[in-house]
């Protein structure tokens, strides 16, 4: 028995031992991110002649989003891959500023739990499951601590939520070249799209203007659609309605006084969610048959 107790202990020791160096390992890396993402922007400033990106550092891709929101428009932030470090930067992060959250949940919270912040909405996490449908109220929780439910291990066929393509581009107000511009985000979306046999029902399009405000407006869920096309048809109207609407004063507030004023974009993606396999949907028809 004691021998076996040996070799347990000797196992365990093991395993903490490899873990311990892996952590260090990815501390090590997080050190050199900080360097590297200078860089990168360094070399995307000189070979487009001035243009500017933000970025952030962090241990998952949804605090690195979040982190890039901080230092806009030419610069980055890191978040320290500690529990104390994603706490207390979600702690002071706004809830508009929580990708995934959208207006509706944002306007719940703050109007009925007073929720304003990350460290608020963790605070809230079981009021929010008097709000929200579990699964909801489950997400907030994860985005409250800073877990990304993409990098989750799991089955490895299991179908992913959404699919996107974006682009940023010089700002511009011409409603001609905006079209362009969502003709090519469409196109990549589509390739993207076909290369993973996925098409989708709902399609929602993210406009970011000269001020950095974002606008993301959705389309109602229709037909399963994948082709260049197809995307672009339902994502058209949403642009043109955005720029029969004109753009806003300063600060991002919409004036009403200057109903004349022209939207100003600088960045345009397009997403589709509600996704199904096209091979699954093609089986299924010759079955039929």
């Amino acid at each position: 028995a004691g021998e076996e107790a040996g070799e347990e202990a000797g196992e365990v020791g093991e395993g903490v031992a490899s873990w311990l160096s892996e952590v260090e390992a990815a501390r090590r890396v997080h050190a050199l991110a900080g360097p590297v993402v200078s860089e990168i922007r360094r070399r995307v400033r000189d070979a487009t002649g001035g243009l500017t990106l933000s970025a952030g550092i962090a241990p998952n891709f949804l605090l690195a989003k979040m982190g890039a929101d901080v230092n806009k428009p030419d610069g980055q932030h890191t978040v320290s891959p500690t529990v104390e470090a994603v706490l207390a930067f979600l702690s002071a992060t706004p809830t508009r500023k929580v990708p995934f959250l959208g207006r509706v949940a944002e306007k719940l919270l703050q109007e009925v739990l007073g929720v304003r912040t990350g460290g608020e909405l963790l605070e809230a996490a079981a009021e929010a499951h008097c709000l929200f449908s579990r699964g909801r109220a489950d997400q907030l929780l994860q985005v409250a601590l800073g877990w990304c439910e993409k990098e989750r291990g799991g089955d490895a066929g299991a179908m992913q939520k959404g699919i996107s393509f974006s682009d940023t581009f010089g700002s511009s107000d011409e409603p001609a070249a905006l079209r362009r511009q969502l003709w090519t985000m469409c196109e990549g979306l589509g390739a993207s799209m076909l290369a993973a046999g996925l098409v989708g029902e709902k399609l929602t399009l993210r406009l970011k203007d000269s001020s950095f405000e974002v606008r993301s407006r959705a389309a109602p869920r229709g037909a399963a659609i994948g082709s260049a096309g197809e995307l672009y048809a339902r994502a058209l109207p949403l642009l043109e309605r955005e720029l029969r609407r004109g753009g806003a004063a300063e600060g991002g507030v919409p004036d009403s006084t200057r109903s004349h004023a022209r939207l100003r974009l600088r960045s345009i993606g397009v997403m589709m969610t509600g996704l199904s396999r096209v091979r699954a949907a093609a089986g299924a028809e010759g079955g039929g048959g």
